[in-house]
C-alpha cells in the first residue's frame, strides 16, 4: 500500500466513524510507520477531533505540531493543513479555514500533489475558500475584533500568528497589504515574515534607525499619512524595488501588558480614500490583543528551544555516563584477564 493510499484509507475509516480501528493500525504496525510518525498523529488528531474525544485531540495535535514543524516531507505537511482546515472549519472559523486551505493548495501544486490534494479534501468535503462568506466588507469594529480574537487565541507558533494578525488586520480595515514587524532589542532591529513565493517566507529586518516603523518604534506615536510621496519621512525606494505604488500609511506601535512596545503594526493603501480617526481606534483595540498574544507566543518559544538546548545536554550528558561506564567495564575484563 502506497503512502497516499495509507492516508486516504485511514481519512475515509475515520469518516466513517472507524477511528478506533485506524488507531489500532497505527498502534499494532507503529515500526512500519515510524518514518511517517508526523502523518501519523495528525491522523490520530483528526480521528479525535471527529470522535469528539478532545482530550486526545489536543494531546495528539500538539504531538503532530511539534513532528509536522521538523518535517520537510511535502505531504506530511498538506496533510496537516487539510486536517487543521477541516477542524477550523468545523469550529466556524472561516479565516483560519482559508488560510490551511490556500496553503495547502498551494504546496500541492508547488509539488505537484495536486490529485492528493484534491482527493483528500473531497474527503473530508473541504469547500473551495472561493464559496465562503467573506468579510472583506465588515464596517462593525466589535465583530473585526471578535474574528481577531479567535484566529490569534490558541495560536502558539510565533511566524504563523504574525501572518494570521497580518491578514485579519488588513481585512478589517479594508487595507491591500499589512506588515506585523517584532522589535528585537538585543540588535535594536525590526524583524518580520515576509512571502517570497507560493509558501517561501523570508526574514525581513530593519534597522529602527530607519523607515516609518522604526521612528514609531523610537517615539511611540500613531502616524497616518494621507499621501505617501509628500511626506519626508516616507522612502520611495522600496516602491521602486518591488514595483509597488505605496499611497496611504497607517503605521502603530505593538505594546505588552506592561506597556512596552515588542512591535509596530504598518498598513497600507486603505481601499476607500485614507484611514480615518475609526481606524486608527480600531488598530489600537487590535494592537491591544495581538500585543498579549504576540508576547505569550514569544515566551513559548523561548521555552520551546529551553526545552530543546535541556534535551541536547541531558542526551550529551547520558552519553558521556554511558561511555564512562563502558570503559569501567573493560578496564574491569582486563583486570581480571590478569
Amino acid at each position: 500500500m502506497t503512502l497516499e493510499n495509507f492516508i486516504y484509507d485511514s481519512a475515509n475509516d475515520i469518516m466513517n466513524g472507524n477511528f478506533a480501528s485506524v488507531k489500532d493500525v497505527i498502534v499494532k504496525h507503529k515500526d512500519i510507520y515510524q518514518d511517517d510518525t508526523a502523518i501519523c498523529f495528525s491522523l490520530l488528531a483528526f480521528g479525535a477531533f471527529v470522535d469528539k474525544n478532545y482530550d486526545e485531540y489536543y494531546q495528539f495535535m500538539n504531538d503532530a505540531q511539534f513532528l509536522v514543524e521538523q518535517s520537510k516531507d511535502v505531504l506530511t505537511n498538506i496533510l496537516h493543513e487539510i486536517i487543521l482546515g477541516y477542524i477550523n472549519f468545523n469550529e466556524k472559523n472561516s479565516t483560519l479555514y482559508s488560510i490551511n486551505y490556500n496553503k495547502a493548495r498551494k504546496l500541492s501544486m508547488k509539488s505537484q500533489n495536486a490529485s492528493f490534494f484534491e482527493r483528500i479534501t473531497s474527503l473530508l468535503k473541504c469547500p473551495p475558500i472561493t464559496h465562503l462568506s467573506t468579510h472583506a466588507n465588515v464596517k462593525d469594529p466589535l465583530i473585526a475584533l471578535v474574528k481577531i480574537g479567535q484566529a490569534v487565541a490558541a495560536e502558539k507558533n510565533i511566524d504563523i500568528l504574525i501572518r494570521t494578525i497580518a491578514e485579519e488586520t488588513k481585512i478589517a480595515l479594508n487595507a491591500d497589504r499589512c506588515t506585523v514587524f517584532l522589535y528585537d532589542k538585543e540588535k535594536d532591529e525590526l524583524y518580520s515574515k515576509v512571502a517570497t513565493g507560493l509558501d517561501d517566507f523570508r526574514e525581513l529586518r530593519i534597522p529602527v534607525n530607519k523607515g516609518l516603523a522604526g521612528h514609531v518604534v523610537k517615539t511611540g506615536e500613531t502616524i497616518n499619512i494621507k499621501d505617501a510621496y509628500k511626506d519626508k519621512r516616507f522612502n520611495p525606494q522600496i516602491d521602486k524595488k518591488t514595483g509597488y505604488h505605496t499611497k496611504t500609511i497607517l503605521c502603530m506601535p505593538i505594546k505588552n501588558f506592561n506597556q512596552e512596545i515588542i512591535g509596530v503594526f504598518q498598513v497600507l493603501n486603505k481601499f476607500d480614500e485614507t484611514f480615518t480617526i475609526d481606524d486608527e481606534d480600531l488598530l489600537v483595540a487590535i494592537a491591544s490583543s495581538a500585543g498579549i498574544s504576540l508576547e505569550n507566543a514569544q515566551l513559548f518559544e523561548e521555552q520551546r528551544k529551553m526545552l530543546e538546548e535541556q534535551k541536547i545536554l541531558f542526551d550529551s550528558f547520558v552519553l558521556t555516563q554511558e561511555i564512562k561506564l563502558l570503559q569501567v567495564i573493560q578496564q574491569g575484563l582486563k583486570c581480571m584477564q590478569l
